[in-house]
């Protein structure tokens, strides 16, 4: 055998070796390892809630993940909904806008046509996803379940920022629906100030969209 063919094979075993060692579990050739999106509904374990997207990376242990999530979400989800938070903000943002014109059902209508409801679960399934493993999440949910895990549960919404988060989604869906609204209805209108953002609640919640009266 020449030099060159000596060459070829020690080039063709380096590269050989240095694709199994990427594939090895810990090293960064195996987190850095793509995935056609056509497979990754043939992978079992993929951290994903049922019905939300791509996910962004696959876990080994997200099927036990998933039920250490389920059981924390019943404990820490925000008091007010999507669609509450969604209600308040179009009130707000809807009575700047009434006088130039906006249908109030038509405008209602746009809005919770590109509200996802379920974004404040996908929002913190996707924090604690980056966080915890699944049995440090387990371990997290019991002593949530303690009487200091309870107390730090009710001082929640000032330990938290998701809060603040959530209601920056609402109030940017719903500006950014109804403002080419008003300006296609009138031309001549001026830039609204930009919205206030306050997490207080409603005193009573409308249950339907608001009227123009």
């Amino acid at each position: 055998m020449n030099i060159r063919s000596w060459l070829a094979l020690l080039l063709i075993l380096m590269f050989a070796a240095l694709s199994s060692a990427s594939a090895q579990p810990g090293s960064p050739g195996a987190k850095s390892k793509t995935i056609s999106s056509d497979s990754l509904h043939h992978i079992p374990g993929r951290a994903l809630l049922p019905g939300h997207g791509i996910p962004k990376k696959l876990y080994a242990d997200s099927t036990e993940f998933q039920r250490a999530f389920e059981e924390i979400f019943q404990i820490v989800k925000p008091k007010e909904s999507i669609m509450e938070r969604t209600t308040r903000q179009f009130v707000s943002t809807y009575t700047r806008l009434k006088s130039h014109g906006i249908d109030s059902i038509a405008a209602w209508k746009a809005v919770t046509g590109v509200i996802d409801t379920a974004h404040d679960r996908e929002s913190l399934f996707e924090t604690y996803r980056s966080i915890f493993s699944a049995e440090e999440l387990h371990a997290y949910v019991k002593f949530l379940k303690t009487p200091a895990g309870k107390k730090m549960t009710d001082a929640q919404s000032r330990l938290a920022t998701a809060p603040m988060e959530l209601q920056g989604y609402v109030t940017r869906m719903v500006v950014s629906t109804l403002m080419p609204m008003a300006k296609a209805a009138d031309p001549q209108m001026r830039p609204m100030p930009p919205p206030a953002i306050t997490n207080k609640p409603p005193t009573t919640p409308p249950t339907t969209p608001p009227t123009t009266h």
